[in-house]
């Protein structure tokens, strides 16, 4: 009879033991507060990218194909021009440098900015220029600031209309002179050495007091379009036989969204500015713009005249 009892209260103790390291080894996790009574949701399962064929409302705006087969991502820069940032326009930058003929370079390239539209090229170059030569358009651009910018630029002809048509090398020459003290030369009345003999001066100046900015035919470069205008930064001498005195002119492109700045040789750039503007049918030619000396006008001269 003892021994019947001592077994079963062996066996309750064992019991209450089992219970108490179940117990100890179960640990008890209270719900999150915030996720308390939101549904569990499985994870789905992994899908692979290849798997997915994009739709029509997967596609961004900017990948709209008629957009893509309507407009340009840049232009090739034609073979026989040298890129800025190309290796060989690296080695004739160095030369322009060694030259002493790279001194306007860094005022330009420290306000070169693209045109804000595709008609602009005159307007932005005058503003490019104006700015490194430090010059105070005395009339607000944004906030607190004076600052030239194209769409500040306006002539003979109000932005809406060059918006749409540009300007010709007179009317560059007109907006100019508002701001700055202008002179504009023309190809057949004034020679090829009379053009380096301005290339080499302004290029080489330490006083930051002249700027050059040519206007020429497109094509003659072998480019696409028709008249441009744009700065001169720097020139690097390469002297042939056939031209002695000649070498490579680095361009500044105003228009940066088809063509980057690149080296042209002197004499092709030269007789780029030859062939007739067809709305003038006169030729283009180059501006050389220094600060003027007295008060500025700020504004179109009150005769545009028949410039160079």
């Amino acid at each position: 009879m003892l021994s019947v009892a001592r077994n079963a209260r062996l066996a309750a103790t064992t019991t209450a033991s089992r219970r108490r390291r179940n117990s100890a080894s179960t640990i008890s996790v209270e719900p999150c507060i915030k996720c308390a009574g939101e549904p569990v949701v499985p994870p789905s399962p992994a899908t692979s990218a290849a798997a997915h064929t994009p739709t029509a409302e997967d596609r961004l705006p900017y990948e709209d194909e008629g957009v893509m087969r309507s407009t340009f991502y840049r232009r090739p820069l034609p073979e026989h021009l040298v890129a800025f940032d190309s290796a060989d326009g690296k080695k004739l930058f160095r030369r322009c440098l060694d030259a002493g003929h790279a001194e306007g370079y860094f005022h330009l390239a420290g306000n070169f900015a693209s045109q804000s539209e595709p008609a602009y090229c005159g307007p932005s170059s005058l503003a490019m220029v104006l700015n490194a030569l430090q010059i105070d358009p005395r009339r607000r651009w944004k906030g607190a600031w004076r600052w030239y910018t194209d769409e500040l630029l306006e002539g003979c002809l109000p932005l809406s209309v060059i918006k749409r048509k540009g300007i010709t090398f007179s009317q560059f020459a007109c907006m100019a002179s508002g701001h700055c003290e202008v002179e504009a030369k023309r190809p057949e009345d004034h020679s090829y050495e009379e053009f380096m003999a301005d290339l080499r001066r302004v290029t080489s100046r330490t006083d930051n007091g002249e700027h050059m900015v040519v206007s020429y035919a497109r094509a003659t470069l072998g480019q696409t379009g028709d008249g441009h205008f744009s700065p001169v930064g720097s020139f690097c001498p390469t002297p042939t036989a056939k031209d002695p005195q000649g070498g490579a002119v680095l361009v500044l492109d105003v228009a940066r969204f088809k063509y980057p700045s690149y080296f042209c040789h002197t004499r092709m750039l030269y007789e780029a500015t030859k062939p007739l503007d067809r709305t003038t049918g006169k030729s283009r030619g180059w501006f050389l713009l220094r600060p003027r000396k007295n008060s500025p006008v700020y504004g179109c001269a009150s005769v545009c005249k028949d410039w160079a």
